[in-house]
């Protein structure tokens, strides 16, 4: 981590835990409002040019609208699942923002799948790392170990054969 990143950081969460000393809790509302005086620490956090800030806004939005269409597909087993329609692929993969496909581009290519593989189990790793503290989740953190565990065994040996 760079030592800007770990200043921002640090200003953030002095700012979100002044908010909640004062509130008992924060919100995107109130930490912006804790943002809009040029004097706060955090104001040049955020974007305030209003076109600029409108653009970003857009894009988030047709983000969300992009992750949120859903599909029924029907699993080998004449099971039906109700997933995302598009996939995201990551920079990494396209060497720019990410970009959408659709599912069945995804599932036919096994480059792609191999990008959703390892999705996956960075999914699975970050579950166990956010309730690593919560003691009455260590069964299911055991089965998410697990799940990993065959995950993480299933591309290896794909990718040795």
């Amino acid at each position: 981590m760079s030592k800007t990143y770990q200043k921002k950081t640090a200003l953030l969460r002095e700012s979100i835990r002044e908010i909640i000393a004062s509130n008992g809790h924060c919100t995107p509302e109130l930490l912006l409002e804790c943002a809009r005086s040029k004097a706060s620490p955090i104001h040049s956090f955020f974007e305030w040019n209003q076109r600029a800030a409108a653009e970003a806004w857009r894009l988030e939005q047709a983000s969300t609208y992009l992750r949120n269409i859903t599909i029924r597909l029907e699993c080998g087993n004449s099971e039906t699942v109700l997933t995302r329609e598009f996939v995201h692929l990551p920079s990494e993969v396209n060497r720019g923002r990410g970009k959408y496909i659709t599912i069945g581009q995804a599932i036919e290519d096994d480059e792609i799948l191999d990008t959703v593989m390892n999705a996956a189990a960075r999914d699975l790793r970050a579950f166990q790392e956010r309730y690593a503290v919560y003691q009455r989740l260590s069964g299911i953190r055991h089965q998410v170990s697990e799940a990993l565990y065959q995950l993480e065994n299933q591309t290896k040996q794909r990718t040795t054969a």
